[in-house]
């Protein structure tokens, strides 16, 4: 409730701590909990299906929980074969937004490809579970607009690392100094895969065993991606539009929508008094970023970073303390925001993205 004001729940479906003994931000999830939650929420409910797409270098299965209406998630794969083919301009007169009335947007929500930004992961446990148990009639809607695919842990191996040694130099008070080794760890950290190899740099060469999300990506052309980092400690919270210069080859759909979006999700941090910044050091000509490979599809890519907390508490050199809890409600307020405005103009931003991939 803390998370998503106004939201009503179904009773029936299992919690995050009844599955893993671990409130949301009371202590970063692991790997195998996050897995354990999401297999809890897909057997409890016909509203959610665990899709496994490949495992990691040691062995961690690589999943997306699908979550919409109930119908929607009964025949998936008709759903999938129909968007694709909806999406694919060759030979067909373009359809107008009109046109498109009552069909479903699909997002990808992607979490913690970087395994020592640990906030997004337990974002995507808890977005889950508003998608999956929400009663109210906002959360319904999104079901009922949307296919929501969410991947909640891309770098299994090199969060289990990293949550290893932050927990080997934990105190029983947590400790805010960021010059604690709580808060800065030992080398190789948890930023790469078990390889160390840095998976953000890795959406089109495919060169390692997790990268095999961008096949599944490719496959079901989803109108908005999601790409939820963490940053240093002492900033506040980034998001799109990225800054000058902006690349000349992205499919005019992408560019059109960032601002709408990104408006959007400024006003849901306002209400909960967030500071943020945009346009400002992040850019999107290199394709091997998570939000800008996306966008060469014609889908919405949105970055996020959050200042890390390393799953505690940190005190910012301005003094400010922020908390893992309030890290994680930047995120999930993010990704609520995000999904209202995909649902709020699913038939325009489908109108566009085909007309894009049409030119």
């Amino acid at each position: 409730e803390e998370l998503f004001p106004g939201a009503a729940f179904d009773d029936r479906l299992p919690t995050q701590v009844e599955v893993t003994g671990v409130n949301p931000g009371e202590r970063p999830l692991r790997p195998d909990e996050v897995l354990a939650f999401y297999r809890a929420l897909s057997d409890a409910s016909p509203r959610a299906v665990l899709l496994e797409y490949g495992r990691s270098h040691e062995g961690r299965p690589m999943v997306i929980l699908a979550v919409s209406d109930e119908a929607t998630i009964a025949d998936l794969g008709g759903f999938k074969k129909a968007h694709t083919d909806l999406l694919d301009p060759r030979g067909k007169k373009l359809p107008g937004a009109d046109d498109l009335a009552g069909t479903k947007a699909v997002a990808w929500m992607a979490y913690g490809i970087h395994g020592d930004e640990l906030s997004s992961t337990d974002a995507a446990a808890s977005l889950a579970y508003l998608l999956v148990a929400g009663t109210d009639p906002a959360t319904v809607q999104l079901r009922d607009n949307l296919l929501v695919l969410i991947d909640p842990c891309e770098n299994p191996d090199g969060r289990a690392r990293y949550l290893a040694q932050t927990m080997s130099f934990a105190h029983r008070t947590a400790n805010p100094d960021q010059d604690d080794l709580s808060h800065r760890a030992v080398w190789p950290w948890g930023r790469g895969n078990h390889y160390l190899f840095d998976m953000n740099r890795d959406w089109f060469t495919m060169n390692q065993p997790e990268s095999a999300r961008s096949r599944e990506i490719a496959g079901w052309l989803p109108q908005l991606l999601v790409d939820s980092h963490e940053m240093g400690a002492n900033a506040t919270y980034l998001f799109p539009p990225p800054r000058h210069p902006f690349n000349p080859h992205l499919p005019p759909s992408a560019r059109k929508w960032e601002r709408p979006f990104s408006d959007d999700q400024a006003k849901a941090l306002d209400e909960r008094g967030y500071p943020y910044f945009t346009g400002e050091w992040n850019e999107e000509f290199f394709p091997g970023y998570g939000s800008s490979w996306a966008s060469y599809h014609g889908t919405i890519g949105i970055l996020y970073e959050m200042s890390r907390t390393s799953g505690t508490l940190v005190r910012k050199r301005s003094g400010t303390v922020r908390t893992f809890a309030q890290a994680i409600e930047h995120q999930t307020t993010s990704s609520l925001a995000n999904l209202t405005s995909l649902s709020d103009d699913t038939a325009q931003i489908l109108a566009d993205q085909i007309a894009s991939r049409a030119q």
